[in-house]
């Protein structure tokens, strides 16, 4: 499984351009969705980004995506047929995401350093 282990950069550019995300892994997980659904058992993709400077973003099979340590909704984009696409993205993402088990692990100054997958391995990045 350490092969499958995909660690996205937080940075990428070219010359005299950087542009800088959260990165990170995504890892699929069951929780509460505050979103549409609302259920309590909801699926999730969750991304733990690589640098402290972004909190984990989960993403819903409803469609919603929220940031669950501050517990509110993204905004939703003013577009017909949002929510469908949204769940069409999901799906496809969920194949390619972690396995549910799996947790970061952050070195002290809160940088993404290695997942710890459900096995007990420990992928570094």
């Amino acid at each position: 499984m350490s092969g499958a282990v995909t660690f996205e950069p937080g940075c990428t550019g070219g010359p005299g351009l950087i542009v800088c995300g959260p990165g990170g892994v995504v890892v699929r997980e069951r929780g509460e969705c505050i979103g549409k659904c609302g259920r309590k058992d909801a699926r999730l993709l969750t991304r733990y980004p690589n640098s402290p400077y972004y909190g984990p973003t989960s993403r819903c099979e409803c469609g919603d995506t929220f940031v669950w340590s501050e517990d509110h909704l993204y905004r939703r984009p003013f577009e017909r047929g949002w929510r469908a696409k949204a769940q069409e993205r999901f799906e496809a993402d969920w194949p390619g995401a972690l396995p549910e088990g799996t947790t970061p692990v952050y070195s002290s100054g809160d940088w993404l350093d290695a997942v710890r997958l459900p096995d007990g391995t420990k992928v570094p990045r």
